[in-house]
């Protein structure tokens, strides 16, 4: 689960300071075999998970605009990976959520996506 979820001690009392939130949304992918962006629109974070839903029957892919079963291992259903955005000289730089796709084995079928929230976001 996303670290700010896990561990309020620790990032609850910076998360509140900043204003960022931890929020969630759903994405579905409508046929399978055609990866779709994660996002419709800009969104941009410090950090990501995607999980795959527990309902899912079949695995979901996450990667470039071509990703797929061929170009990907999958994530089956409850499974998930968390994305940081680089650390370069010290300075953290965010993650374009709307550059990353996801595609699915199964038509309807998709992922949860949980995020670290900017204060204007």
């Amino acid at each position: 689960m996303f670290a700010g979820a896990l561990c309020p001690h620790i990032f609850g009392g910076f998360m509140a300071r900043h204003g960022y939130k931890v929020k969630q949304f759903t994405k579905t992918v409508a046929s399978a075999g055609t990866a779709e962006p994660l996002s419709a629109t800009d969104l941009f974070s410090y950090s990501i998970e995607i999980a795959a839903l527990d309902t899912n029957t079949g695995k979901v892919y996450v990667g470039d605009s071509d990703v797929d079963s061929t170009t990907a291992a999958g994530l089956d259903a409850g499974k998930a990976i968390t994305m940081s955005g680089p650390l370069i000289n010290g300075n953290q730089y965010e993650i374009r959520v709307d550059q990353i796709y996801v595609d699915a084995a199964t038509n309807g079928e998709g992922v949860s996506i949980t995020y670290l929230a900017k204060p204007d976001a």
